[in-house]
């Protein structure tokens, strides 16, 4: 896997977000027996985002990123604190 440093990985997960948001995808709301938001990347929980965030890099590079980036890895020693991807 090719190495990849911090203003590479911005950049992308900026133009994924922008990509992601272009497609108008509408989130469904869990708590307000399934009411649907306004179109757009905005109202996706965060958890939600970093998921359409992930694929998305993977269909943009496949050789840098993986479909199956890890989510929600909890830090060394922190029990209640996680790394979002």
């Amino acid at each position: 896997m090719e190495e990849i440093h911090l203003p590479r990985l911005v950049a992308d997960v900026a133009d994924a977000i922008k990509r992601i948001d272009s497609r108008r995808p509408q989130a469904v709301s869990a708590r307000l027996s399934g009411t649907a938001y306004q179109p757009g990347f905005g109202p996706y929980s965060e958890t939600q985002a970093i998921r359409l965030i992930a694929v998305e890099l993977a269909a943009m590079n496949a050789q840098i990123y993986d479909a199956r980036l890890v989510t929600s890895v909890p830090y060394p020693g922190l029990r209640r604190q996680a790394c979002d991807l």
